[in-house]
């Protein structure tokens, strides 16, 4: 299991209160795991192993409590559990009853929410970005998710990310926002000083992917079915190929789309429904290639990882 960045060993100690010169109060509190409370999306998403993998790394060492703000669409079959609720009163009384040392996030469109709970609670936090948050844009969300959002008492976003998220990343309640390197720039342009930016490559089970042993010869695309990874390429390449075998690990929104343009091509495609994370290291080694597809128009996709996988 991949251990956890030494990023939360700085942030983390941090947030600790300075240690009385008594005995007996040091050594309860070196006793005590530090508690992380996160604050994420969806969980457990089946898409999203990237946050599973991050969270089994740290709760060997910390205590861990989840708050997931809306049930999966697909949810991965796991043990732990989390609370769903996008009440921002009811995560506050959450933070007051387990009494984290810091409160974790996922996406940095979740700054200004995690803010508005630390501001609420004296509790700082981290925010873990990914590629497809620092490169969408939410003006193509729609007016009702819009006033949804703003009847929920959230804070509003209304420009382009994450130019709205520097605001809160500068703020002494925001620890850390750990990103890819190539995302350093990108923020530092939007605002966010250079000191509040840690370039961390997300958290991988290592051992659980490597394996040395021979590769099959089949050709793979895995992820999240949706305009921007313009799929339908793959399809078009695996009609050009007929010789090779095509496989398609799809999910979620436009599925049956893809299904409908398979068919039409003549089911170049294996399209394979959903599998459990830990089900996917034997898949992978089923493939000698894998193809990732992506929307040049759209250019919103950014590093996956399935690629370290």
């Amino acid at each position: 299991m991949a251990r956890p960045s030494s990023l939360y060993s700085v942030v983390l100690q941090d947030s600790l209160p300075v240690l009385q010169s008594k005995t007996f109060v040091f050594l309860e509190a070196v006793m005590q795991k530090r508690r992380v409370l996160y604050v994420v999306h969806e969980f457990p998403q089946i898409s999203q192993a990237y946050i599973l993998s991050e969270i089994e790394a740290l709760e060997t060492e910390y205590d861990i409590h989840i708050v997931t703000l809306r049930k999966p669409n697909i949810a991965a079959e796991i043990e732990r559990q989390a609370e769903t609720t996008d009440d921002l009163d009811r995560i506050s009384e959450i933070i007051k009853e387990f009494k984290p040392d810091v409160l974790h996030s996922h996406y940095v469109w979740h700054g200004p929410t995690m803010l508005n709970l630390a501001e609420r609670s004296g509790v700082p936090f981290t925010i873990r970005a990914h590629s497809f948050d620092m490169l969408s844009n939410p003006s193509r969300k729609s007016f009702m998710k819009r006033l949804k959002r703003r009847l929920r008492g959230w804070p509003e976003v209304w420009v382009p990310y994450p130019e709205h998220a520097s605001r809160s990343f500068n703020s002494d309640y925001c620890l850390g926002v750990l990103v890819f390197p190539f995302e350093r720039e990108m923020l530092e342009e939007t605002g966010v000083r250079p000191e509040k930016i840690r370039d961390c490559f997300p958290v991988i089970d290592f051992d659980r992917f490597h394996d040395r042993g021979p590769n099959g010869d089949a050709i793979m695309n895995v992820g999240v079915c949706t305009p921007k990874k313009k799929m339908t390429d793959f399809i078009d390449l695996a009609a050009s190929m007929p010789d090779r075998r095509f496989n398609l690990y799809a999910m979620g929104y436009y599925v049956d789309d893809i299904r409908k343009y398979n068919e039409a091509a003549g089911n170049p495609v294996h399209v394979i429904p959903p599998l459990q994370p830990r089900d996917m290291p034997a898949e992978y080694k089923k493939h000698q290639w894998m193809v990732y597809t992506a929307n040049h128009q759209m250019n919103s996709v950014g590093w996956p990882m399935l690629t370290c996988h």
